[in-house]
């Protein structure tokens, strides 16, 4: 499997990408090994200045400290987020048939619509793919525990609503190939015989959701 380089990336049109496929694109490791650095570094030095300094002998000293017993909890809460993600990297893997990490895939005829979180930094934004309640309860829900962005923009703790998100820093950036994934996600809907995406003119039901197999209807969609 060739993976799409962010120099590859920017040498091709939109239909030279469309043919590329299939691919992977990785997760950049050094934002991933810096950010690990950091809370490990953090979690260090609180810890150190709790538990064997002498600062709060002095007024200033004890108001530090009382504000470390606020860092050490927060360096240990985003530690594994940040070893999952440094040792565990969820590179994403593109097909005409649908996408796949280490951890969790699903076709295109099973995504119902693709949407993006809302950072302002690209490297930031993750990519939704929101899939059926009962597939999202099958397994994808718990395979997706580690990019749920819950708690606090962390991860660990799983979503209820059924929306499968990437993991961040993945290069390209998950914004620049919103192009390609609504192509992929419409041909295979055609070629299934319906269309998919929205904008399309296909039947939307009252929530937003679409049918999630060729033909069928969702759950309180009429039939086409």
């Amino acid at each position: 499997m060739k993976t799409m380089t962010r120099r590859r990336f920017a040498r091709l049109s939109e239909e030279e990408l469309v043919a590329a496929v299939p691919f992977r694109v990785k997760v950049a490791w050094t934002g991933w090994w810096l950010g690990l650095a950091i809370f490990v570094g953090g979690a260090w030095f609180f810890a150190w200045v709790l538990f064997f300094s002498e600062a709060e002998t002095t007024p200033m000293g004890q108001m530090y400290k009382a504000l470390m017993w606020i860092g050490l909890p927060v360096c240990l809460f985003f530690l594994p987020v940040y070893v999952i993600g440094c040792l565990f990297p969820r590179h994403l893997t593109v097909t005409e048939e649908g996408l796949s990490t280490r951890w969790w895939s699903v076709s295109w005829l099973q995504v119902e619509q693709i949407g993006y979180t809302g950072e302002a930094a690209p490297g930031k934004v993750q990519v939704l793919f929101r899939v059926s309640p009962q597939l999202w309860e099958s397994g994808l829900r718990e395979a997706n525990r580690w990019d749920s962005g819950m708690p606090f923009g962390g991860g660990g703790l799983t979503r209820a609503r059924p929306w499968v998100r990437t993991q961040r820093n993945l290069l390209p950036f998950v914004v620049d190939l919103g192009d390609l994934f609504q192509v992929l996600h419409h041909r295979a809907w055609q070629r299934a015989g319906h269309e998919g995406g929205y904008g399309d003119g296909y039947p939307v039901v009252p929530d937003g959701r679409r049918a999630v197999a060729p033909n069928t209807p969702a759950e309180g969609e009429e039939p086409a």
